[in-house]
């Protein structure tokens, strides 16, 4: 790619898309004059790669145009001074975008085309993709003779960016380093234990490091030393500046460079800053020991010892080991893709390789405490960081726990990742074959369900195996101590094979079930030892096993060990039941039941325990009440145990719905005690054809009973033309039993359909009307006894609302005329409650009721004058013999021997006679 001259430090318009352009792009910037008529100054001098006008911009921001390095520049220098300038190389972030970094090379060059001295010229790198394959630490381009470094306005005028690729390797590399870092009596590699400390704590967040130095050179000497402590791609994630000064250091930290070196002479000036760490060289460090005392600079500032620099000055050996270790750090860090890595993670794998290292336990801390996401993918360095962690841990479960604890891989809000994985891997393949560690009291130590797998791991199922036989069956031979052991170890490995999921795995399946049902089981429906057991695990089940073993209680025989809600224990039921963000399973039943008819197989013994429960723990829903109901008609279908109906008598109150009394009709049929039925029989609708057909079954039934008849009546109340097929000899049982029936509803909080108890008063008014009127077909006093029965019971309900339609008061005068309800005895009833007559009577309550009955609109006649108006006004026959016999009346109703009151009366039916000829009677 060619150079584009910028004028000006505007980059040409393009398109903000580092993706499609190449790895690299480069600028140089300066003071310069082109002569062309533009101007000179600062400026944007060439560019290559293809930067976008943003890159273009921050690259020239973060540009120095000072050059200060703490010493007296040549005015006239020859080009071998030149070459030997000082430098300043800064690697540091440049997220244009996201994750790039950039190279800033500045050299001095001296004066600009305008004279003035202390012109700078800048060489800008910009790695778009820093986590792609590279061999090159940034430090080796140090002093490489791809950098532009011209001195004079005519040579910045000349240097021309052609270059695409950045500049290659220079002088520094793993043999030049290694041979100053050994060089004879110095003590370097005492340093770089504590830089490499420094750095890498302030890589993970901590204060910069600023390193003094004698020369930019030396400088870059160590920097390369460090680097070289790392990966390659590790190490174009450390950012550092080879010459920054005390003015300059607040700049270098904002932009989150990690190590800065400076000038030794102006290491003084740094006496109050305390937002960085000052190393010495000169000065010997006090070093430290790790999860000890700190490493101490010369300054007196504190660096925790971390096992990078254990590991490092044990591979750091000599010259040849360091450049051995170098090329493993490579190795090791491409195979996972060395983007991303801990700087001391490579380090760590070396020495786990190694059968005689000394830093053993060093590496197995970082191998699984800063393990890379991409280990997964390499199966033997995966396997070699286990191995690695089972030494440390020295084979034994409780300090494994500990660990995962410590990493945090057992704590549900935090996802998944590589360092908890290999500590719950070690952990469990110990702790599935310690059944000791098993049988500890508290709830069971498991992994985070992050760390659920359904392709379970070999050695884990290897492991899990080896306790096959260990876990003793239940046995009432064993003591109870023992017994309650072997249960909580074998509770702990179900709860720990689940969360882990080797369940999938068949063979371990059927280990699981056989453990679950030889020593779980019968522990846990042994009233005694499931509520001690439960207790030494403080009741908490991890949810995966709690689901696996309900779900083993549900297929197993409860029904065969006692009455219904005695079954299991509460300890049992609140530990393995549904927890706080778990479906309902009652109200899931119901809804199955609902929507299938023949769903009803599918109500198991154990969902009517935990229907128990929940009746015990003082759930008043329709829901637990109803199940519980329909466990103890399931055990009285099949041992006709009276005992257990007695025990759910309390649950139907308040009474359920005919919905729910359908449900239980359907399942069991006769089996249904049929004073359960109530609230079918009086409270469905008229309208719903399965309380219809339910009260037609129920009025079928052999056994008497005041339900049954009461069905059987209703059923005949509801047909439309139901006065017709009332005869005068149902009066009675009818109303005997209705007024029982609704006794019955009040005690037990039914409220009737309200169509039932009008139609009940209908009966009523006949049952009255017969009596009073003396039809000779009725008992009077038996029939008006039992209608006051059956008229207390419905006005017991505030829905109750008596009243005649006109269809109804028709079908009534009918009825009258059918079962000869005198004309006499309708005449005395309405002048015993009219209030216009003078016979009227305030003690007859009778009367009374019947002339308030509504029969329409509010001043319709009431029902006994409707009958006598229809009477007298069907022809004039028949408003002869009325009017007779309504005058006959006044003589026989009582008060009538009072002379004035009887002719008052007398007045008082001939003026209503003659409104009823002509139909205009009124209430």
């Amino acid at each position: 790619m060619t150079a584009r001259p910028v004028a000006g430090g505007e980059a040409p318009p393009g398109i903000d898309d580092p993706v499609s352009r190449p790895r690299w792009a480069q600028l140089t910037y300066s003071s310069f004059d082109r002569h062309d008529g533009r101007g000179g100054g600062w400026q944007v001098k060439d560019t290559t790669g293809d930067p976008t006008e943003t890159e273009v911009e921050f690259l020239r921001a973060r540009v120095q145009t000072q050059f200060d390095a703490g010493i007296d520049l040549p005015r006239f220098p020859t080009p071998a001074e030149i070459a030997e300038l000082p430098r300043r190389l800064i690697q540091a972030p440049a997220a244009v975008h996201g994750g790039e970094t950039a190279l800033w090379h500045h050299v001095p060059a001296g004066n600009d085309a305008s004279g003035r001295p202390g012109n700078v010229f800048a060489h800008v790198v910009l790695d778009r993709l820093p986590g792609a394959a590279d061999p090159l630490r940034p430090i080796e381009r140090w002093r490489s003779e791809g950098w532009l470094t011209p001195f004079g306005p005519e040579q910045v005028l000349a240097a021309d960016l052609r270059a695409v690729d950045p500049p290659g390797p220079g002088p520094l590399n793993r043999q030049t380093i290694s041979s100053w870092l050994f060089a004879p009596r110095q003590w370097r590699l005492q340093i770089l234990a504590v830089l490499v400390d420094a750095v890498r704590s302030a890589m993970a967040g901590g204060p910069a490091v600023v390193l003094g130095v004698d020369d930019v050179d030396e400088a870059a000497n160590w920097i390369a030393a460090i680097s070289f402590a790392m990966s390659a791609g590790t190490s174009r994630r450390f950012y550092f500046s080879t010459l920054e000064r005390p003015t300059t250091l607040s700049e270098a930290i904002e932009r989150e460079l990690h190590l800065v070196c400076m000038p030794r002479a102006d290491l003084p000036a740094l006496a109050r800053r305390h937002d960085c760490v000052v190393v010495d060289p000169d000065g010997a460090p006090g070093l430290g020991d790790l999860d000890g005392e700190p490493h101490r600079t010369a300054r007196g500032d504190r660096v925790p010892v971390t096992e990078w620099s254990v590991l490092i000055s044990e591979l750091f050996a000599d010259p040849r080991a360091m450049q051995k270790a170098v090329g493993e750090f490579d190795r090791i860090a491409h195979r996972v893709g060395d983007s991303g890595i801990d700087p001391a993670w490579p380090a760590a794998m070396a020495i786990a390789g190694r059968a005689d290292a000394e830093s053993r336990r060093e590496a197995n801390r970082v191998m699984t405490d800063a393990a890379p996401p991409q280990l997964r993918s390499v199966p033997e360095l995966y396997a070699a960081a286990v191995a690695g962690l089972r030494r440390d841990v020295k084979g034994r479960a409780g300090r494994a726990w500990r660990h995962l604890t410590k990493v945090g891989a057992d704590r549900d809000d935090r996802p998944a990742d590589i360092p908890g994985e290999m500590a719950v891997h070690a952990y469990a393949e110990l702790a599935l074959a310690d059944e000791p560690w098993l049988a500890e009291h508290g709830p069971a130590r498991v992994p985070s369900a992050a760390y659920f797998s359904p392709a379970p791991e070999a050695s884990l199922l290897e492991a899990a195996r080896k306790l096959d036989g260990h876990i003793s069956t239940f046995t009432t031979e064993l003591p109870p101590e023992v017994m309650l052991d072997e249960a909580r170890a074998g509770l702990h490995y179900v709860e720990l094979a689940l969360r882990l999921g080797l369940a999938h795995d068949e063979q371990l399946a059927g280990q699981l079930w056989q453990i679950c049902q030889q020593t779980l089981i019968p522990v846990l429906v042994d009233h005694g030892l499931g509520t001690q057991l439960l207790d030494e695990v403080d009741g908490v089940i991890v949810p995966e096993a709690r689901h696996w073993l309900w779900s083993q209680l549900n297929d197993g025989p409860l029904d065969q060990l006692g009455p219904p809600g005695q079954r299991l224990s509460d300890a049992v039921l609140d530990a393995l039941g549904p927890g706080a963000g778990d479906p309902d399973p009652l109200a899931a039943m119901w809804t199955r039941l609902t929507e299938d008819p023949g769903a009803g197989s599918a109500v198991r013994p154990l969902l009517g325990e935990y229907a128990w429960r929940r009746v015990r723990g003082g759930d008043e829903g329709p829901d637990a009440r109803f199940f519980a109901v329909w466990s103890v008609l399931a055990r009285y279908a099949d041992d006709g145990n009276l005992t257990g109906l007695a025990s759910a008598a309390p649950l139907l109150t308040p009474p359920f719905d005919t919905d729910r009394l359908v449900q239980l009709h359907r399942a069991f049929g006769p089996v249904v005690p049929i004073e359960w039925y109530l609230p079918a029989v009086v409270a469905g609708s008229d309208d719903d054809p399965q309380s219809q057909e339910l009260r037609d079954e129920l009025a079928e039934r052999p056994d008497p009973s005041a339900i049954r008849d009461c069905a059987g009546i209703r059923g005949a109340l509801e047909l439309p033309d139901w006065l017709e097929v009332v005869d005068p000899g149902h009066l009675v049982p009818w109303l005997g039993t209705l007024a029982e029936v609704l006794v019955l509803a009040k005690q037990l909080q039914v409220e009737p359909d309200a169509e039932l108890l009008r139609r009940v008063n209908g009966l009523v008014i006949l049952a009255l009307l017969a009596a009073r009127a003396r039809s000779p077909e009725v008992d009077a006093v038996t029939v008006e006894r039992v209608a006051g029965l059956a008229q207390a019971a419905v006005a017991g309900f505030p829905n109750a609302r008596p009243g005649l339609s006109a269809e109804e008061l028709t079908a009534m005068g009918d009825w009258c005329d059918r079962h000869e309800v005198t004309t006499t005895g309708l005449a005395e009833l309405l002048l015993l409650a009219d209030p216009r007559s003078a016979l009227r009577s305030n003690t007859d309550r009778v009367a009374g009721w019947l002339h308030a009955v509504p029969t329409g609109e509010p001043d319709s006649p009431p029902v006994t004058a409707h009958v006598l108006a229809v009477r007298a006004s069907r022809n004039a026959e028949s408003r002869d013999q009325v009017a007779s016999e309504i005058m006959r009346a006044v003589r026989t109703t009582p008060g009538s021997t009072d002379d004035r009151a009887m002719r008052q009366a007398e007045r008082f039916l001939l003026g209503w006679l003659r409104q009823a000829q002509t139909g205009r009677v009124r209430r």
